[in-house]
């Protein structure tokens, strides 16, 4: 059957953001105890040790071209993205950041138009982008007007930049082929860890560490949310999200992030009973519209006018 690796591929982009859409519910819980940048200190170093497991009977010597590859990726979809999140947060409103968080996929497309001849910004992609981002907006906002502020806003945007580069680097540096994906997303968990330690030192998270960590392995809830994170949220889902992006390009994968505000909205309403109005399902539909535009393309006969051309 020849659609079946195509139906496979958007089956794990779907689960990954599936996935990420749910964490906060996990998240939220555990930032009873932990400082976020701690929080995300253990998750990436916990999730390293599980990784290497996977590495051990075949473990190689590094080599600096692959290690240069894996630094750049945990600067921008990790390190970078967590920190410019973190900022935005703390600078302008959640609804913001939700919003214009969502704008990964076109600045994917838009870097992945200029950095690779493979991948072209469409009608196609255009058309779900303002579909889709139309209905996060009306997820997110619900009726309420937007109210900027140009500093937390500006490191939203980077954050979804941020991303849009790990991305793309994954797909122009194809590391995996010779070392593996999971030795990829370990590696590159390792180095985003190693960037984090002096962040957490400086705002005096270091001291508290030992105590957060103690809490979680007694409480049985906090102990369960950190697994889900570990094990599902990070090793299983970076894994699937580079080899989704190594198959069908970050392009059309990065679409399926559209779906990540209407998970968490829909997991709010079934989890944290949160209300769940008329206007919340319009948007949605407009978000899967989108998605479906951008991965589908049922106006391919536009695409050959209307696409930007890369030379």
């Amino acid at each position: 059957m020849k659609n079946k690796p195509v139906v496979i591929n958007r089956l794990a982009a779907l689960f990954t953001v599936v996935v990420w859409g749910t964490t906060y519910i996990f998240t939220k819980y555990l930032l009873a105890r932990f400082w976020p940048g701690q929080l995300l200190l253990v998750r990436l170093t916990l999730a390293w040790f599980v990784l290497l497991l996977f590495n051990l009977r075949d473990y190689k010597r590094p080599k600096l071209k692959y290690e240069i590859v894996c630094f750049f990726l945990a600067l921008t979809g990790v390190f970078g993205y967590f920190m410019f999140e973190s900022f935005a947060l703390t600078k302008t409103y959640s609804a913001n950041v939700g919003l214009l968080m969502s704008t990964t996929p076109l600045f994917t497309a838009i870097i992945s138009h200029v950095a690779l001849r493979s991948e072209r910004f469409t009608f196609d992609t255009g058309l779900g982008f303002v579909s889709a981002i139309s209905g996060i907006s009306i997820v997110l906002l619900n009726g309420a007007i937007l109210k900027l502020n140009p500093a937390g806003d500006i490191f939203a945007l980077l954050a979804a930049v941020s991303f849009a580069f790990y991305s793309v680097i994954m797909r122009s540096y194809p590391v995996a082929k010779e070392i593996g994906q999971h030795v990829v997303v370990r590696k590159t968990f390792g180095y985003a860890a190693l960037l984090l330690v002096p962040v957490v030192i400086i705002n005096g998270g270091y001291g508290s560490l030992k105590d957060s960590f103690l809490w979680m392995i007694t409480d049985f809830k906090a102990l369960g949310s950190m697994i889900f994170l570990v094990l599902i949220a990070s090793s299983l889902c970076f894994f699937l999200w580079n080899v989704v992006v190594d198959r069908i390009g970050p392009v059309q994968a990065a679409g399926f992030i559209y779906l990540v505000p209407l998970v968490s909205t829909l997991a709010a309403g079934l989890v944290l009973m949160e209300k769940i109005t008329a206007m919340m399902i319009a948007g949605g539909f407009l978000i899967v519209l989108g998605v479906y535009i951008s991965e589908s393309k049922p106006l391919k006969r536009f695409n050959k006018v209307d696409s930007i051309s890369p030379r």
